[in-house]
């Protein structure tokens, strides 16, 4: 996205392709070659005609929410800005692919589901993302997986047990949504407080069908100690 502007009541996005002039174009209403340009529009939007394609547009917010299933944010999480990441590539497979509770599997284990432990000593902001390797097999899609995966942060006690074994809506601080088969989700978390938060990575299926390679990365701008796979 490169602008936002408004004009006849319609509201406008300005989007570039990520693919350059080699991409392709919105040709609908605010496209290069609508008939919606004038010398009022243009001058509001500062619109530039352009005789080639270029990979930039105009869209109507409406088209824009009918064209496109999904919106992703790009963010910078580097070191230099204060962010500090962990990753881990690991397997549902085995006890590990315990799944989530459902009707076809409502004994799943909660606690069973790969874990993972980060420790604070003040308020923080952690960025989760959680991908899964293995592809849709019904499309191949590059941006479906094969399962419906999700993840949940719940502060725990750490002289307990670090393990979530349910779900606590008082402890739970953060979650990337329902189960969805995205080859990725993420979320950012607010970790409210110091002390000792478990994230859980699960998808819905149980056994063999719930066996796949996922990554989790956590990004967070203080952390008192590494995270670590429980």
């Amino acid at each position: 996205m490169l602008d936002l502007g408004e004009v006849n009541d319609a509201r406008l996005i300005m989007l570039r392709n990520p693919h350059g002039a080699a991409g392709a174009e919105w040709n609908g209403d605010w496209s290069d070659s609508s008939t919606n340009w004038n010398q009022r529009t243009k001058g509001k939007l500062k619109y530039v005609p352009r005789d080639h394609e270029d990979g930039v547009f105009w869209m109507d917010i409406f088209d824009f929410t009918q064209q496109f299933s999904y919106l992703y944010v790009c963010r910078i999480l580097s070191e230099s800005n204060g962010w500090k990441m962990t990753k881990f590539k690991q397997s549902w497979k085995g006890d590990y692919a315990e799944g989530l509770p459902s009707r076809a599997y409502p004994q799943a284990i909660l606690s069973k589901n790969p874990q993972y432990s980060i420790v604070v000593n003040k308020p923080v902001d952690a960025f989760i993302m959680l991908k899964q390797f293995e592809p849709d097999p019904t499309t191949q899609s590059t941006f479906k997986g094969k399962q419906n995966i999700m993840f949940m942060v719940q502060q725990v006690n750490p002289n307990t047990d670090k393990r979530i074994t349910k779900v606590d809506k008082e402890a739970l601080v953060g979650r990337s949504g329902n189960p969805i088969n995205l080859a990725t989700v993420s979320a950012e978390v607010n970790l409210p407080k110091a002390g000792t938060y478990s994230i859980l990575v699960a998808n819905t299926n149980h056994g063999a069908a719930g066996e796949g390679t996922f990554e989790l990365r956590v990004y967070a701008n203080d952390m008192q100690a590494p995270v670590t796979s429980l």
